[in-house]
């Protein structure tokens, strides 16, 4: 609890304040991005969590290839190895918080009973030393049961006195330093980030991958991290970095999803194909259908097999490659 009992020292400046500030701005807009999508919500989440999913795995760096990815991410595939079980019970926990996140509680019984079932085998607590020395080792040594209770009693106990981001940031970073279970620490972080990030009203996840976002900036994410953990054990507080990281990746993501909703709102006046040959067409350069979703992530992926299908056809775009890997371009 090392940030978190020394979050008083913190000062926050002035220039973080104002993004946070920004995002709030967003989060008050939570309301109307659910109104706009309306009957097509579900939909939306669901193309959410394939693509969360299909991220996190290369997170994890599990070991599956690109195309069983995509089948178990996107078509249900049944798996076969171990690690595309781990891919699929990770889909799984994921609708999970993204249905369930307001009636769940952060409690340490539930994050370990999580990443056994994830990762399939029987976790327990590492230990930890006592800072005061014993005549006897067993005497000396204490579960992180403890440790992670009393971290999750104290950020509950927090929340009406600190800004809620601020706080969340800080837990996150005692969590990542505590490292409580045997295995599937990384798991159970980004697990833990995703949920208390959902629990706070950072709704963007909802409509744009936020682990596609960790997975773009993951240097830099290791990189806050490990500042942030620097002297951590000495009771040094290091979290700026990690807030504005966070603080930044938030604020973009909200952006994406405003510009995204803008071209949903465009795709109920005019054809969904149409709107999509427009984009395909304002493409400088080569591009990809991962460059299309990022635009279009709720058309399907046959409407984007048809349009680019119509406009290769009528010789506009041409393909370089063939199958998920085929890039294209426009005929000048």
């Amino acid at each position: 609890m090392i940030c978190l009992n020394n979050i008083d020292h913190l000062v926050i400046p002035h220039s973080l304040g104002k993004k946070i500030t920004k995002l709030y701005t967003y989060i008050g807009k939570n309301q109307t991005f659910e109104e706009v999508l309306d009957s097509d919500l579900d939909k939306v989440i669901g193309q959410t969590i394939e693509r969360d999913c299909y991220y996190l795995s290369l997170l994890l760096d599990l070991k599956i290839t690109d195309n069983r990815l995509r089948l178990i991410t996107l078509k249900d595939s049944k798996p076969r190895t171990n690690e595309e079980k781990i891919l699929y019970r990770l889909k799984e926990a994921l609708k999970d918080f993204q249905y369930n996140y307001q009636d769940k509680l952060l409690q340490s019984n539930d994050f370990i009973n999580l990443t056994s079932y994830i990762l399939d085998e029987k976790l327990n607590y590492t230990e930890s030393y006592r800072q005061a020395t014993s005549v006897l080792l067993s005497q000396s040594k204490m579960s992180k049961r403890k440790l992670l209770d009393d971290l999750n009693e104290s950020y509950l106990s927090k929340t009406s006195e600190y800004e809620a981001i601020v706080l969340l940031a800080n837990y996150l970073i005692d969590f990542y330093n505590l490292k409580p279970f045997t295995n599937g620490n990384e798991i159970v972080f980004y697990l833990v980030m995703y949920y208390l990030l959902l629990k706070n009203q950072l709704l963007s996840l909802k409509y744009v991958s936020f682990f596609e976002a960790l997975y773009n900036t993951k240097e830099q994410l290791n990189q806050v991290l490990t500042e942030a953990s620097i002297n951590w054990s000495q009771g040094f507080i290091q979290s700026l970095s990690f807030i504005d990281y966070l603080v930044d990746l938030l604020l973009d993501s909200y952006q994406k999803v405003q510009i995204v909703l803008n071209i949903y709102q465009k795709d109920l006046e005019i054809s969904k194909q149409d709107n999509l040959e427009l984009t395909i067409l304002n493409f400088n350069g080569i591009f990809s259908k991962d460059d299309i979703r990022q635009i279009h992530p709720f058309v399907s992926e046959s409407t984007i097999n048809r349009a680019l299908k119509k406009l290769k056809d009528e010789g506009k775009i041409e393909p370089f490659g063939r199958g998920r890997s085929a890039k294209w371009a426009k005929i000048l």
